[in-house]
């Protein structure tokens, strides 16, 4: 469980993990969801990578994103990068 969830996320994703099977005749989507990283947002990217979709998981910094990948693997394999562009400095002007 990361810093960042509590105990009642934990037993959400144990149950997902337990009770949520995986579609059948290969409808799967692509799903982008940001706040993945805790609270419901982990619990939404659990249950559709659990039902076989392909999940993109968002995180603010680096320890979120090591987050997912332990919670979450499979999640966001494609994303694990930083954005091409940096972020313009609010202060700036």
């Amino acid at each position: 469980m990361g810093i960042y969830n509590t105990q009642e996320v934990a037993d959400e994703l144990a149950y997902i993990e337990a009770n949520i099977e995986p579609l059948t005749g290969g409808d799967t989507k692509r799903v982008l969801i940001t706040g993945s990283t805790g609270g419901i947002g982990q619990l939404a990217a659990a249950y559709f990578l659990r039902q076989g979709h392909g999940v993109i998981a968002h995180a603010r910094n680096e320890q979120r994103a090591a987050d997912v990948r332990r919670d979450l693997p499979g999640a966001g394999r494609r994303s694990d990068r930083r954005s091409p562009r940096p972020r313009p400095d609010p202060g700036a002007g």
